[in-house]
């Protein structure tokens, strides 16, 4: 649980300082979400669009759309623990930062697995649905999630902030984090 909650803090580092530009996502389906935890996030999982296109998770560089890549892994620590991540690239712009699964030294891009991927308030604008968790992109709201996928798992409060997460016994979460007032600021999805 602890390496869990260290992984999301993580993530949530590396999607406020990434810089983005985006394409077009997918639109949402108004599917009816499974109220089982584990069955809803599956279900989520199987509605995460990048570029329009569906975006397995996790997934490879093969799996993004025909321009995009990944860039070279990068290492965060955090006491002990090292987190390998990367970019998701469009030429050199970078539009998404992915955590790598397995990742050793020396593999090269077309040979990493990304188990996770996210967007940030930052990433408003012209490009915001690039990355869409069945409709919910950038520009979403906190309501929209939670019309979308129905109840979280749970929800917590911090000093403006509010935070929704829809997590599996299996380890796979999405998480949504916004301010009071409902605006969404960054979301993430993990396998």
């Amino acid at each position: 649980m602890k390496k869990r909650i260290i992984f999301a803090a993580v993530c949530l580092l590396l999607f406020t300082t990434a810089c983005t530009d985006t394409d077009k996502g997918g639109e949402s389906s108004r599917f009816e979400y499974s109220s089982d935890d584990d069955a809803r996030v599956e279900e989520m999982l199987g509605r995460i669009y990048f570029g329009g296109e569906p975006l397995p998770l996790p997934f490879t560089q093969s799996d993004l759309p025909e321009g995009f890549s990944f860039g070279q892994a990068n290492i965060y620590r955090m006491g002990e623990n090292e987190y390998h991540y990367c970019g998701v690239m469009r030429g050199d712009e970078n539009i998404a930062v992915v955590y790598l699964d397995g990742y050793e030294e020396g593999m090269q891009p077309s040979e990493f697995t990304a188990r996770s991927i996210g967007f940030s308030s930052a990433d408003k604008g012209e490009f915001a649905d690039m990355l869409s968790f069945d409709g919910i992109t950038a520009e979403s709201t906190l309501d929209d999630v939670t019309d979308t996928f129905g109840a979280p798992t749970s929800k917590t409060y911090g000093s403006g902030y509010v935070t929704l997460t829809y997590s599996s016994p299996n380890g796979s979460f999405f998480t949504f984090w916004g301010k009071d007032h409902g605006e969404l600021t960054k979301a993430i999805a993990v396998a």
